[in-house]
């Protein structure tokens, strides 16, 4: 699987979108699925929303995707492998002190 500052990647991408998510003004209360993958770079590929909330919040998830760092990709047989998740974000974001 791939990580992100040590983390396994589906936690630590959860944790990276919420410390850069800036949600829109009155922005409903719920979650936003999104799908992406890390390519064999560790590059976010294909973000894509499978469920919204609100076209201006699945924006902003969209957006936030686009900014992550790169990742240290997953690997199979020792070979760098691309990997696909789908991540669960809430809205509203609470943000960590």
């Amino acid at each position: 699987m791939p990580t992100l500052n040590g983390q396994e990647g589906a936690r630590a991408s959860v944790a990276a979108i919420h410390r850069r998510l800036v949600v829109p003004p009155a922005a409903p209360v719920g979650r936003v699925y999104v799908s992406f993958e890390v390519d064999k770079e560790g590059r976010v590929r294909h973000p894509q929303i499978l469920k919204g909330l609100r076209a201006d919040v699945d924006s902003a998830v969209l957006a936030t995707m686009r900014q992550l760092p790169r990742f240290v990709p997953g690997r199979r047989g020792g070979q760098p492998v691309a990997v696909s998740f789908t991540v669960p974000v809430t809205i509203p974001v609470k943000k960590q002190p």
